[in-house]
């Protein structure tokens, strides 16, 4: 089967490709091929197709005939983006009768009832620091369900914090209730871990048409409040608009004074 990954150079759509080649013949869209590993460029499986999600000639080559597709696109927080709804768009737009089945990448923020999460999350991290990100994936997930009531299977998954380091496999697989988070669990799991789960459902189809989240029973670092996370956004936050800000404030001042200068003339 023809599997069609967008978002191909990820961190998790890497691990994903890397299992599927044994048994799909996979077509990745890459914006720099140079960022894809080396050492599965020579695979007779692989496929790579240069382009964005805005490109219609690679989008043809890349969906043509696909039965299957992985959405795996991402954003960094704090910018407006659209580029995963837009990337279920132009599955939409560029898919052919042979598509069976769409996965897509989301995250277990999206949807989430936040008077059940904790004070910093409602009141900081969610409205300010992701919500561009956790809109941009509920109108992905509005706009695959809406178009898979032609009969194409969907598969959104919603995995919890993810770390980069290494699998653990230990990994628990339940469907989205929308309610608060399960104490039993950890909310954190890796990159690998949840490849690994991508690439299962792909295989097996146990949650066609649902959500999924992705969790774990193990801690992979020593906090799991949503503070760990908002901490780097935060960060991040501050070494990009900080600047600016200065910037402005800097302007302003000279205006001011010069102003200033100009009613003292006067």
């Amino acid at each position: 089967m023809k599997l069609a990954v967008i978002g191909g150079t990820g961190r998790t759509a890497i691990p994903v490709i890397k299992r599927a080649l044994d048994d799909h013949k996979v077509y990745a869209l890459v914006r720099t091929p140079s960022k894809f590993p080396s050492d599965l460029k020579a695979h007779p499986n692989l496929t790579l197709v240069k382009g964005d999600i805005y490109d219609s000639k690679a989008l043809s080559e890349l969906l043509i005939d696909a039965e299957l597709v992985l959405v795996a696109t991402a954003a960094p927080p704090l910018d407006p983006t659209t580029i995963v709804q837009d990337s279920v768009q132009a599955v939409i737009k560029h898919s052919t009768p042979s598509l069976k089945h769409v996965y897509l990448i989301s995250s277990n923020g999206v949807g989430a009832d936040t008077s059940q999460r904790p004070f910093f999350y409602r009141v900081v991290l969610h409205p300010f620091l992701l919500h561009n990100n956790y809109q941009d994936l509920a109108v992905a997930e509005q706009k695959l369900k809406e178009f898979c009531t032609n009969g194409t299977k969907f598969t959104i998954f919603h995995p919890v914090q993810i770390w980069n380091t290494d699998p653990t496999f230990d990994v628990v697989v339940y469907e989205q209730t929308y309610g608060a988070p399960l104490a039993e669990y950890s909310n954190q799991i890796t990159y690998e871990d949840l490849a690994r789960i991508v690439y299962q459902e792909i295989k097996e189809h146990k949650f066609s048409n649902k959500t999924v989240v992705v969790n774990s029973t193990l801690r992979l670092g020593s906090f799991t409040d949503p503070r760990t996370e908002a901490r780097g956004v935060l960060i991040l936050a501050m070494k990009r608009y900080i600047p600016r800000l200065i910037l402005g404030l800097g302007l302003a001042g000279f205006g001011i004074g010069y102003l200033f200068k100009r009613f003292l003339k006067n």
